[in-house]
């Protein structure tokens, strides 16, 4: 009786084992995502499922305060087909700087602001500044959906 309970067990384990295995294989390995804004100043690279799609667009209305923004402001929409969330969680956010909108700020006065909905105001986010390439460029952690923009750090702007 115990061998025939014992080989059931062992033929149900072998069986979810081998369902599992296939789960996994038939999933797609995490695919590039490299999404750029029109203008050419804004990218979002990461990785995760081949349908995702993420949209970078210049915003028309931006909330306020907008004091410490310089330039044009972006929000970043992501699309996915049948999949709930991208497996994705780091992603790579550049924004490219133009002097002649920046003025006579200094690169390493400029910040990475995300519009944070709860607070109603702009946060800055900690960025890696390459004046050479005239970038900032910010690691983001979760979901990299919602509105940004290039600015002075907030307690240089007076506010």
């Amino acid at each position: 009786m115990k061998s025939r309970a014992s080989n059931a067990a062992v033929s149900a384990l072998a069986i979810a084992i081998a369902a599992g295995t296939l789960v996994v294989m038939l999933l797609s390995p995490p695919e590039s995502i490299d999404a750029v804004s029109q203008d050419g100043a804004v990218r979002l690279e990461g990785r995760g499922p081949s349908d995702v799609s993420v949209a970078i667009q210049p915003l028309s209305t931006v909330p306020g305060p907008i004091s410490d923004i310089r330039g044009q402001a972006y929000g970043i929409v992501m699309t996915q087909g049948k999949n709930p969330r991208p497996s994705q969680t780091f992603w790579t956010l550049t924004f490219i700087y133009d002097p002649s909108v920046t003025g006579d700020v200094s690169p390493w006065d400029l910040v990475v602001l995300r519009f944070d909905v709860d607070q109603a105001a702009w946060v800055a986010r900690p960025a890696v500044v390459d004046a050479q390439q005239r970038t900032l460029t910010v690691d983001l952690e979760g979901d990299p959906t919602g509105m940004w923009a290039l600015g002075v750090a907030p307690s240089l702007s007076g506010v």
